[in-house]
C-alpha cells in the first residue's frame, strides 16, 4: 500500500497539496522557496549555535560537534 506524503503551501492565493502524485511537476513557486530557504541554511553552516536555558541564550566553552 503506498503512503502518501502531503503539505499543503499557498502559492499566489491558490492551495497546492505537494503528493507522490504532483512532486514531479510542482509549481515554480515551490523551488523559489525552497532555493531561498537552502541560501538562508547554508548562511549559518558552521556556527556555534547557543543553548536556550531558562528563556536565555548560553555559550560554553566546551563545544559538541553536530554533524547531523
Amino acid at each position: 500500500m503506498a503512503r502518501k506524503a502531503s503539505r499543503k503551501k499557498k502559492t499566489g492565493g491558490k492551495s497546492f497539496q505537494l503528493t507522490y502524485a504532483t512532486m514531479f511537476n510542482p509549481p515554480e513557486e515551490l523551488h523559489t522557496r525552497y532555493e531561498r530557504a537552502l541560501k538562508k541554511v547554508k548562511a549559518n553552516l558552521g556556527n556555534d549555535i547557543p543553548m536556550l536555558i531558562d528563556g536565555q541564550d548560553r555559550i560554553t566553552r566546551r563545544k559538541i560537534k553536530n554533524t547531523s
